[in-house]
């Protein structure tokens, strides 16, 4: 009877030692770009027994939604108490998809799949101009606006709230002013007929175009119960 004892405790510690099950659990399995990391955890086991202090090699194979491979170090490692290998994958920030396996010394595999998804907004540049940076009143300016993004970029809208001059200086303020407002095509102007598009700059001397204007009024303003308000004297530039 001992003998026989002996013999199933040895066949017992044969079975408990040797690894037959690797089950291999990512949280999470869904990973935003913004912070690209998922721990990983690896049970090894036999039959239903986890096996603590035992050997395995993480691998990581990991493609972006363009087809190209991201390297990912292979760590290696052992099981705790629990049976269970623990690992925090990090700078999965490439949007695609990727499988992790995890290996025992004895050549018994888990794997468990992820994804990545590119949380990352788009950069928005809003650029200068290259050649002057001036422009004249009434003139066309354009906004150039350079969008990045790692997927790319279906639609850009430029919006403006209207308050473009917001906290501009009212030079004309309390005084008297008279306007005219005349809309001519530049074309029209030009001494070749050219279109604006054809201008070196806003100072280009074939576009300049001068105008100039006066206001006057009588010196004295008179009251006159029989003919009312008017006015007298030699007119004089306001």
């Amino acid at each position: 009877m001992r003998n026989y004892c002996f013999a199933f405790a040895s066949v017992l510690a044969a079975c408990t030692g040797d690894p037959d099950a690797v089950e291999v659990d990512l949280a999470p399995s869904l990973i935003s770009s913004l912070d690209g990391s998922t721990t990983v955890s690896a049970l090894v086991a036999a039959g239903a027994t986890p096996l603590a202090d035992e050997a395995v090699h993480l691998s990581v194979t990991y493609t972006d939604r363009n087809g190209t491979p991201h390297d990912v170090p292979a760590v290696d490692g052992k099981t705790n108490e629990r049976g269970v290998f623990e690992l925090t994958l990090t700078d999965l920030r490439w949007d695609g998809v990727g499988t992790v396996t995890v290996q025992s010394a004895n050549g018994i595999t888990g794997t468990a799949t992820f994804s990545v998804l590119d949380r990352t907004p788009p950069v928005v540049q809003i650029l200068p101009p290259t050649t002057d940076l001036h422009i004249g009143p009434g003139l066309p300016l354009e906004v150039a606006v350079k969008v990045t993004d790692e997927i790319g970029i279906s639609q850009v809208i430029l919006d403006s709230d209207g308050t473009i001059n917001n906290g501009a200086r009212d030079g004309l303020a309390k005084y008297n002013v008279h306007s005219i407002a005349l809309s001519v095509p530049i074309a029209t102007l030009q001494k070749s007929g050219q279109p604006v598009s054809a201008a070196v700059n806003i100072l280009d001397p074939n576009y300049v175009i001068g105008v100039w204007a006066s206001a006057s009024r009588q010196q004295v303003r008179t009251f006159s119960q029989a003919t009312g308000e008017g006015a007298s004297g030699s007119w004089v530039q306001v």
